[in-house]
């Protein structure tokens, strides 16, 4: 199915579901993502079909790369990592990240 395809699944939720099985959850201020793979990328939807896909989709703004980052789980920490591919970097827990460094996610 789609959702075991993409690795990550948007979902909103309401009382009436059931739990989600997934490795981590990510969420926004408008969204929540079950992350059911060891690794997902994420980024801006791709223009044209030339592009690879993202897994988690982080909206059209030009600031985000069509692949900014991509979570992954580093077997040796055995911890959740997010490398950066984005020209613009990003914030985790308000700390910035440049390209091609990567941090350990709690």
């Amino acid at each position: 199915d789609d959702e075991a395809q993409n690795g990550a699944t948007e979902l909103h939720m309401d009382s009436t579901q059931a739990p989600v099985q997934a490795y981590a959850k990510l969420e926004g201020p408008d969204f929540c993502y079950y992350v059911r793979t060891l690794e997902v990328t994420l980024g801006r939807h791709p223009t044209s079909a030339h592009h690879e896909s993202v897994d988690i989709d982080l909206g059209d703004s030009k600031a985000v790369s069509r692949r900014h980052a991509k979570i992954f789980y580093n077997f040796v920490s055995q911890s959740f990592e997010l490398q950066v591919f984005g020209k613009n970097g990003c914030l985790v827990d308000d700390e910035y990240f440049k390209r091609g460094q990567a941090v350990t996610l709690r």
